[in-house]
């Protein structure tokens, strides 16, 4: 398994932080008597877990982005939404790709709840 196909642990906090939950076959799950935090799959026995945060892969995460997202190498994206040159600013920069795109939502999910207000 290629950890940079899923959510670094700190993405999928920041997910949870911002209320965002995706359907996810992978969880980052904090073992109490280890003291420690894996990736796997939610067949844990539940006595040994402390924490658990969703860890999506790149494709759970980007079937939530909005239609017409089309992005290239170098954070390019032509959708109408997002050409306020935000996409170059470090928080959409992250070496690990599933990160970026949780990034993205988590600021499109915002943009979204502000118009609504």
């Amino acid at each position: 398994m290629n950890e940079q196909n899923y959510a670094t642990l700190e993405a999928s906090q920041r997910l949870a932080e911002a209320g965002i939950v995706l359907e996810t076959e992978k969880y980052w799950v904090h073992y109490l008597r280890k003291d420690v935090w894996k990736l796997s799959e939610i067949n844990a026995p539940v006595m040994m877990l402390y924490e658990m945060y969703p860890a999506p892969s790149m494709a759970e995460v980007w079937r939530e982005l909005p239609e017409g997202t089309d992005f290239t190498k170098g954070a390019k994206i032509s959708a109408a939404w997002c050409c306020h040159g935000k996409l170059g600013s470090p928080e959409f920069q992250n070496a690990n790709p599933t990160d970026a795109l949780i990034n993205l939502l988590i600021w499109i999910k915002t943009l979204a709840n502000k118009d609504k207000q």
